[in-house]
């Protein structure tokens, strides 16, 4: 008896030193600081008080307990009892938070699981911010880390999504996650504390729990060990993505700020290894939406062929975000623009002069003399033209037949081939008669309306554009 003793002592003393190294060393929690701690009253995060409170005297730190009633269980009430008489039995201040969970699910329609986290989080996140605390102190563990892993393999994750959960991540610290369950659960029992059972840890229609209930002690026959294993593993690609985080710093620091977004150069992001982009564009997501929850590999791929299309522009919808794809650059959105129809559309009943974006047009009747097209300048037959004509912008469907080709050939082709970006292609003024686009103005005229040998006056039609202010 007494040599079971010795080591339970022991086995507790090896406990608290490997906890306080996490908490200092992985965690990044300093002596003196003031933390908030999650207690639901469970096992866990009841064991992740107990350690912190032998930690306080060497490491001077202020513990505050926090616990939040999510209201789908009739006694969560008594969760709570039970967890404001263990703070005040230890002398630790608590806040409490109520949220009706199954009420946010209906509205948000989001599942139990995902409305509870975010409960949580919000309620957690908003008492650390009012309190002043450095840290929020959570009680996951071995088996939560192995679990997470594996439910992010049977679900589909990048390689990064199997670093599962961070010893620190913001505001957010794990100091137990390489401590067991077992092991846990005997440090509570030297220290004669009592924990609340959750009933709704047993119900099967959580994914977790049919995992941890059904599927993992089959798992844990077969390979013993295996949540310490899987947990490890979650460690070393942990490592692995710290690395690739310090190769990605320069490229995001390449980012064109948009006032909806960010451009990111197709010239900087098409010689990266498939690895380093891939993690690019995951990361350019991240900052554009706050997280990249709701993102699966299909998406990825489709980024992927936006990036390697030799000469194409695209969009691509995501989940909270958008990303379009120019001649030269992805532009990652928060929304799709709206295009501008930046050509006001407007009856032409004559000659005159008529504004346009960035100048004007002007039609003037001249002699037949000297009828030479350019770029800016078009002649059309005074004999065949017929009043009104139109302004406006490309609407789908346009189709010009281009002076010196048979047939016709749709605009949207035409503005590939001169490699206008999506928002030129608004911005090109058309001159119509009718639905009949006579001239692309400043890039094309159709073949229709042609001055006519025998005609001695025509329609000059001048395209001005106005020189840029200099700032």
């Amino acid at each position: 008896m007494k040599l079971q003793r010795k080591k339970s002592g022991m086995e507790r003393q090896e406990l608290e030193q490997r906890f306080r190294h996490n908490l200092l060393q992985h965690c990044g929690i300093s002596c003196g600081q003031r933390l908030l701690v999650a207690v639901s009253g469970g096992s866990d995060s009841v064991a992740l008080l107990r350690l912190l409170h032998r930690c306080i005297r060497p490491l001077g730190l202020q513990l505050v307990v926090a616990h939040l009633d999510h209201g789908l269980r009739p006694a969560s009430g008594a969760d709570a009892v039970f967890v404001a008489r263990l703070a005040a039995g230890l002398g630790w201040p608590a806040v409490f938070g109520f949220a009706s969970v199954a009420q946010q699910a209906q509205q948000q329609r989001l599942g139990l699981e995902e409305a509870g986290r975010q409960a949580r989080y919000d309620f957690l996140y908003q008492q650390a911010h009012r309190l002043g605390c450095a840290a929020i102190l959570l009680g996951h563990q071995q088996e939560d880390q192995a679990e997470t892993l594996m439910l992010r393999l049977l679900r589909g994750t990048a390689v990064s999504g199997l670093a599962a959960m961070a010893w620190r991540s913001g505001l957010l610290a794990r100091p137990l996650l390489d401590c067991g369950r077992d092991e846990l659960l005997s440090f509570l029992a030297l220290e004669s504390q009592d924990y609340v059972t959750d009933a709704s840890n047993a119900e099967l229609c959580f994914s977790r729990n049919r995992l941890r209930h059904q599927l993992w002690p089959q798992l844990q026959q077969e390979h013993p060990g295996l949540s310490r294993r899987l947990a490890q593993l979650a460690q070393r690609v942990a490592v692995e993505e710290d690395y690739w985080q310090q190769q990605l710093q320069p490229l995001l620091l390449q980012l064109e700020p948009l006032s909806e977004g960010f451009r990111l150069s197709l010239e900087r992001l098409r010689p990266l290894h498939p690895a380093l982009r891939a993690r690019l564009l995951r990361e350019v997501l991240r900052w554009l939406r706050g997280d990249v929850q709701g993102l699966a590999a299909g998406h990825y791929a489709q980024l992927e062929t936006l990036v390697q299309a030799a000469d194409f522009q695209g969009v691509c919808c995501l989940p909270r975000a958008v990303v379009v794809r120019t001649r030269t650059a992805l532009e990652f959105l928060r929304r799709l623009p709206v295009p501008e129809q930046d050509v006001e559309e407007c009856a032409i009943p004559g000659p005159g002069r008529y504004p346009l974006p960035g100048g004007w047009l002007e039609i003037n009747q001249v002699p037949a003399t000297a009828a030479a097209d350019d770029r800016c300048r078009i002649y059309l037959s005074s004999q065949d033209l017929r009043w009104p004509l139109q302004l406006r912008s490309a609407r789908p469907g346009d189709r010009l037949a281009p002076l010196g080709m048979e047939g016709h050939k749709r605009l949207k082709d035409l503005f590939v081939e001169w490699r206008l970006e999506r928002q030129q292609r608004w911005q090109t003024p058309l001159l119509c008669q009718q639905e009949r686009v006579l001239w692309v103005v400043g890039y094309r005229r159709s073949r229709l309306l042609l001055p006519q040998p025998h005609e001695q006056w025509v329609w000059r039609v001048d395209f001005q554009a106005v020189a840029p202010k200099s700032r």
